[in-house]
């Protein structure tokens, strides 16, 4: 790996002896997914600031290092050795995490067996209850994971993990993954060799992957055919490197990233008006179980999640500008120079874009679903590492706090080039 491989690139720790400083820099990719600790003299990191293609947060200006709040910590033995190297962190990939990454961005599905009769002799089942990995939800205000269903009637979660008591428990699930993927189970009337079981064709397959998930059989549902695994006990604890810029970042693309989903939803609807067709919203089914909870580890954003009543008015904003100024590029620059903050400009410009493209309304629907398919499969990459964090914090009662914070102030993360802070809300049981 080299820095060509990542986007960000943030200022975790400086180490400093008598002889030494050295200036330890967090790496990651837009989605979290690869990550790495580069540890840099200040010649190297000098050279690393003028890189245009490096999201940073910190700047060197006539000779002094710009940042946020970073720890200057005692350097340990043999860090000379250490420098100018760059050390991968490795993620766990046997784990739930991994799996539901896998499962979105390859059309996985989970099962619901009281809708589908998944372990019933018939081949060819038909039924309601499939939902894509894409479904899964990770609650800002609960400890649990869960998938969403949606029906022509109706809307109800199934979960899949939860805090009861001070327990997190994981709830087995049935899930297909389409047949034919390269990652899918045994196939017809083939028997695993036990004298080449660990050869790497076999090691490569679902089973052999994810602990506690077993191969069923061969499914087609609703005319697309599956291999079926059941996931009786997954990996939640995992072994996950924790730096503050990171969860800054990460809970902050999530507020914008919900604000996105919500604009592209009202502009969906609206596109629907305009077609004199009722966009109708199935019905919740899900009964009113709560999963609420006294314990748990939660991030809240400084930013804010935008109103409904705000985004109809960002909206309105945008079309009056475009009747008034004839030209996107017009109203651009226009808006850019009006006094709106840069996150209500991220969803006028997701507005524009969409007219840019067309102004006829069933393309403009066909725009808006595929805009909005992109941004919720990363915000559900994102809040999965969010979640896997929240997770492991609450097994290890993490305390997010160093040494010489008061005890009796409210846990904040910063850094990351966003102009925002995480509160943590971490409170464990016995």
């Amino acid at each position: 790996m080299n820095l060509s491989d990542f986007n960000y690139c943030y200022l975790n720790n400086i180490y400093r002896t008598k002889d030494v400083v050295a200036f330890e820099l967090a790496l990651a990719d837009k989605l979290f997914k690869h990550c790495a600790i580069y540890l840099v003299d200040s010649e190297h990191l000098i050279e690393i600031e003028k890189m245009d293609d490096l999201i940073k947060d910190f700047k060197i200006v006539d000779g002094l290092l710009k940042c946020t709040t970073v720890k200057i910590v005692p350097a340990f033995n043999g860090i000379e050795s250490e420098i100018n190297k760059l050390t991968e962190i490795k993620q766990d990939t046997g784990s739930f995490y991994a799996l539901a990454k896998e499962g979105a961005n390859n059309n996985y599905v989970i099962i619901d067996e009281k809708q589908i009769d998944i372990n019933g002799d018939q081949d060819n089942l038909i039924g309601p209850g499939l939902a894509k990995f894409l479904d899964i939800k990770l609650s800002n205000s609960t400890m649990s994971a869960y998938c969403r269903f949606t029906t022509e009637s109706k809307i109800y979660n199934r979960m899949l993990v939860t805090l009861e008591g001070e327990e997190i428990k994981f709830h087995p699930f049935y899930f297909g993954v389409p047949k034919g993927d390269k990652n899918s189970g045994v196939s017809d009337g083939e028997e695993i060799n036990k004298m080449d079981f660990f050869s790497p064709d076999n090691l490569n397959k679902i089973e052999n992957r994810f602990l506690g998930v077993t191969f069923v059989g061969t499914k087609t549902i609703n005319s697309q055919t599956y291999d079926i695994y059941y996931a009786k006990m997954m990996q939640l604890y995992t072994k996950i490197n924790i730096i503050n810029s990171f969860v800054n970042k990460a809970t902050s693309m999530h507020v914008k990233w919900t604000n996105a989903i919500a604009a592209l939803k009202f502009f969906i609807a609206t596109q629907h008006e305009a077609l004199a067709k009722e966009n109708k919203t199935p019905e919740w089914a899900g009964g009113s179980s709560s999963y609420k909870s006294t314990y748990g580890v939660y991030f809240k954003s400084s930013k804010k999640f935008f109103k409904q009543s705000e985004i109809t008015n960002l909206y309105n904003a945008v079309v009056s500008c475009i009747n008034d100024k004839g030209s996107i590029d017009a109203v651009c620059t226009y808006m850019e120079n009006s006094f709106y903050s840069k996150d209500e400009l991220t969803i006028i410009y997701l507005f524009l874009n969409l007219y840019k493209q067309s102004v006829i309304p069933t393309e403009l629907l066909s725009l808006a679903y595929g805009q909005k398919y992109l941004i919720e499969k990363k915000d559900l990459l994102m809040t999965l590492y969010l979640y896997e964090i929240r997770v492991n914090a609450y097994k290890s009662k993490l305390s997010f706090k160093s040494i010489n914070d008061d005890p009796l102030a409210p846990t904040i993360l910063e850094g990351s080039d966003e102009n925002s802070y995480t509160l943590v809300n971490n409170l464990y049981g016995l």
